[in-house]
């Protein structure tokens, strides 16, 4: 911003911006011009919802302070927002009813808020660590062992998901999981089983 107001040319650039800072001197007709100046600049460089906030201000160093307040207020809803979801990361877990992609699609979503704070940045080996401690045990134990003996920092998360959902494919699991698609499996087997033995002894009767 400051090099806005001396872009206007040295001395009087430097004067619009002593008037933004520290306030008029007087009320003599160089000050007000000054003035003047730095509230067009201030205000030709703000959005629409800050200028709304400010544009009120009856001169320019009380909107320059209202701006740096508007400013510090936004960071401030911003740590709080990162604080909340870190938290949210840090006790991250697959849910017992979903598969991997489904977990990938709500840490990507958690990722992506966090880094548009423009704050600390989630990184991809440390997102790929999340996902190896988020499995859900024991059903993701062999791939997760796998996953851990491997060097992370080569992989990227979508290669590290990838794997993992390969891993559902072999072990038969569906989107609630392997244990309960097995159990339903074998349900239906047993079912199957029994009616077949079922028809044979009334076929055996019959025929006696």
């Amino acid at each position: 911003m400051k090099s806005a107001y001396a872009s206007t040319s040295s001395s009087p650039g430097l004067d619009v911006w002593r008037v933004t800072e520290e306030g008029k001197k007087n009320e003599n007709k160089a000050e007000r011009q000054y003035d003047a100046i730095a509230k067009s600049i201030l205000l030709s460089s703000l959005c629409d919802s800050v200028f709304n906030r400010v544009f009120a201000n009856e001169n320019a160093h009380k909107l320059w302070k209202q701006i740096v307040e508007n400013h510090e207020g936004t960071k401030d809803v911003a740590n709080q927002k990162y604080h909340i979801l870190g938290e949210e990361l840090s006790s991250f877990k697959q849910l017992s009813n979903k598969n991997a992609h489904d977990m990938y699609s709500r840490l990507n979503t958690l990722v992506n808020g966090i880094n548009a704070l423009g704050l600390n940045q989630v990184k991809g080996e440390e997102i790929n660590r999340k996902i190896i401690r988020s499995l859900r045990k024991p059903d993701y134990d062999i791939i997760n062992t796998l996953l851990q003996k491997e060097d992370l920092v080569k992989f990227t998360p979508n290669q590290v998901i990838n794997q993992i959902i390969a891993h559902e494919y072999s072990m038969g699991m569906t989107k609630k999981g392997a244990r309960v698609h097995l159990f339903f499996k074998s349900q239906k087997s047993c079912r199957q089983a029994f009616m077949q033995k079922s028809t044979k002894a009334t076929r055996l009767v019959k025929l006696k």
